[in-house]
């Protein structure tokens, strides 16, 4: 029998190891849940959480896990399904809903070699299934030894960018921060570009933010050196799991997310206006690029001109970031329809944020627009469930019903 005295006793790892939660199970068959639940507690590990059924099912359930190790089995997948890109999204996407040390063990029907190697050069362990108790519990101990090297992923970043001046950036990067917050449970970090003043605060509520700004050592060519410490200090914590950065320099910015990004799950980036967004540098560092997208005929004008310019960028193919489209319905009156705009950029929109009235009154006041509004509240989840790739919750008939009544009806149901 192996013994985990020695993590036990090591100063860096705690009793935390053995507690219920330390350990997730996502299994498909009982003979999975027999056999690591009897491993464990051979080893005097606590029971894990079990979660039962495929993957994707079980996304909802882990948002805010505290896990150090999560067991997977994969069920009767092919060869070819071990191998496809749509499991390798899937152990993406559950990555973003889990601490970023936590480590991944994959339990799969083929033995052979390759796809061992394939998930280890990934950061995902993998074991050959059924496997022997003393071969399950080997490589639990690795991954939980205090020396073991974790595989740590940086955090999804994804830059919000307007057609042009006005579109909506700053409202819907403070909201779809809240969102994924909510989506992930797990850190996440709110960036705000703007050099000469913003109106973040107003967005989050927040009426004595301020960007934090802090003496940096420079190099000779007089850009700002940054480490990990003085990075941390520069953060505003705006809830649980959701900090505010805005130094006020884009330098110190670009430096100190680089290193946060380590540290979050999501950086939801606020990029302003079309004319001080368009940085290759900056969109390079992206995996999405959220293009907002004024209602009007010169919003989509501008907006086909962004897109042809992010094309022409990245032609090449090397860290071309995912473009997501959102209409965003900014002013009354009679304006551009989705279907009109889907045509005219000739693909879809993931997204559509409807006029709200008096929306400017929940904003001044600090009230979240979605804690009131169901109409707006629908958008916003369902555009950070399609960014961190998870299937779209089933609307209720009251909701819906809620989204095409009058604004005053709705506020008074909703």
């Amino acid at each position: 029998m192996l013994d985990f005295d020695d993590l036990k006793s090591d100063g860096s790892t705690d009793s935390k190891l053995l507690d219920r939660g330390s350990i997730q199970l996502i299994y498909q068959s009982e003979q999975c849940l027999q056999t690591v639940r009897e491993a464990l507690a051979s080893e005097g590990l606590a029971d894990p959480e079990t979660l039962s059924g495929e993957l994707m099912a079980c996304f909802d359930q882990l948002a805010g896990s505290q896990a150090q190790l999560v067991i997977v089995e994969a069920g009767n997948m092919t060869s070819t399904d071990l191998t496809s890109d749509n499991l390798s999204e899937q152990l993406k996407l559950l990555r973003r809903l889990l601490p970023n040390q936590c480590a991944i063990i994959l339990l799969g029907e083929d033995n052979r070699i390759s796809i061992e190697r394939q998930w280890r050069r990934r950061g995902i362990r993998y074991l050959y299934w059924p496997a022997t108790r003393d071969d399950l519990i080997e490589l639990v101990r690795e991954c939980l030894a205090p020396t073991a090297t974790r595989s740590t992923h940086s955090a999804l970043r994804i830059g919000i960018v307007g057609a042009k001046g006005g579109a909506g950036c700053s409202f819907l990067a403070a909201q779809l921060a809240r969102a994924l917050a909510v989506e992930t449970g797990q850190p996440g970090l709110l960036v705000d570009h703007a050099e000469n003043g913003s109106n973040l605060h107003v967005m989050l509520g927040q009426s004595e933010l301020e960007a934090r700004s802090r003496e940096t050592r420079t190099s000779l060519s007089g850009e700002p050196i940054l480490d990990f410490v003085t990075a941390s200090s520069l953060q505003i914590r705006i809830s649980q799991h959701l900090n505010y950065l805005g130094s006020g320099a884009s330098e110190l910015n670009r430096q100190a997310v680089d290193l946060l990004a380590w540290d979050n799950s999501f950086v939801v980036e606020d990029g302003g206006s079309l004319l001080l967004s368009h940085n290759p540098e900056w969109l390079s560092s992206l995996n999405i690029v959220l293009l907002i997208i004024p209602a009007t005929l010169s919003g989509l004008a501008q907006g086909r001109l962004f897109l042809e310019q992010l094309q022409n960028e990245y032609a090449d193919g090397e860290r071309n970031p995912r473009c997501i489209l959102v209409l965003n319905h900014n002013q009354p009156g009679r304006q551009i329809t989705r279907q009109l705009a889907e045509q005219y950029f000739k693909r879809t929109l993931q997204a559509e944020l409807p006029w709200i009235d008096r929306c400017e009154d929940w904003l001044i006041t600090g009230t979240l627009p979605e804690s009131g509004c169901p109409k707006l509240a629908a958008p916003l989840n369902d555009l950070a469930r399609t960014l961190l790739g998870k299937t779209q919750r089933d609307e209720s008939l009251f909701n819906r019903l809620l989204h095409w009544l009058p604004e005053s009806w709705s506020r008074r149901l909703g």
